[in-house]
């Protein structure tokens, strides 16, 4: 019986892949238990939705960890996509000093064991703001930690991920796609905010944890980075009218958006689906579709 601990789940990523556990997506690469470490289970727990009968939660600061449970596989997405959360150096210390501690852990398994890591695709990018500079800066470092486990002689792989969509997408954070999603449930009108075009792609999450796990099956000795995301580009403005069409509400903009100004967050994907063989399975149209209706039927 294959075993997968997540470091660090309580989040998006965290919940897609207990929905696909229980899904059955595991079972076709052999993995039979699934094994969350969070700081606050009790946030899962509270998520009515989640089946958690066969996932076992372990409560535990990632920089504080004593012991990593035993298990054929490992991924590490203990830092959170929260910018606000990178507001001061303090907060890029606490994320070194969590990374540290699961390189001290991880080295005391057997180099049979396969290690994935949850970075970003905004390392890609050269102009952000200080929050977003030290979430690079933390990313950074962690990808140093997880190429010295290959020159160890571990199997280790990183995936830079891009933007999705899916059931568990924060509606309150700065996630445009998720904030129209939100207006539509809860407001008049869809409030585009924007005053720059902005070209974004979204991967539906169980499309996302295919791609994860198929990374972590072909981790090998030989280190390796894959993008994951959509190639689907859209513009804000169209997001924006895509989903008020779904809800039958207005879009309210805000500001005029100025189109000499472009803020583009894309993956490349040639090198990921070459190697890997995979494909988008859920199209953007499809995607928005299944996301409000799971959406709905948890506020219902």
């Amino acid at each position: 019986m294959k075993k997968l601990t997540i470091i660090g789940g309580s989040g998006f990523f965290g919940k897609s892949f207990i929905d696909a556990f229980n899904f059955g997506l595991f079972k076709k690469i052999g993995i039979k238990k699934l094994i969350i470490i969070c700081r606050n289970p009790n946030k899962l727990k509270k998520e009515k939705e989640l089946g958690l009968l066969n996932v076992k939660l372990i409560k535990s600061d990632t920089k504080l960890i004593k012991n990593l449970p035993e298990s054929d596989f490992y991924i590490y997405a203990g830092e959170p996509s929260e910018i606000k959360k990178y507001n001061n150096s303090k907060m890029v210390k606490n994320y070194n000093l969590a990374v540290d501690n699961f390189f001290d852990k991880i080295i005391k398994k057997k180099k049979s064991i396969k290690i994935l890591y949850i970075s970003s695709g905004s390392l890609d990018k050269k102009k952000y703001n200080k929050n977003y500079k030290n979430y690079n800066l933390v990313k950074k470092y962690s990808e140093k930690k997880f190429k010295q486990l290959s020159n160890l002689g571990y199997r280790s792989s990183i995936a830079r991920c891009y933007t999705f969509i899916g059931k568990w997408i924060p509606l309150n954070q700065h996630y445009a796609i998720g904030n129209f999603i939100s207006d539509g449930f809860e407001k008049s009108k869809i409030n585009l905010l924007a005053d720059k075009q902005t070209y974004r792609s979204y991967m539906y999450s169980e499309d996302l944890i295919r791609w994860l796990l198929k990374i972590l099956i072909k981790t090998n000795k030989n280190f390796q980075i894959f993008n994951v995301g959509s190639d689907q580009k859209i513009g804000i403005v169209e997001l924006a009218n895509r989903i008020s069409m779904i809800f039958k509400k207005k879009v309210n903009q805000k500001n005029k958006i100025n189109n000499n100004k472009t803020d583009n967050y894309l993956p490349s994907l040639f090198e990921t689906k070459k190697k890997l063989k995979v494909k988008i399975n859920y199209d953007l149209n499809k995607a928005l579709l299944l996301t409000i209706n799971q959406i709905y039927e948890k506020k219902n």
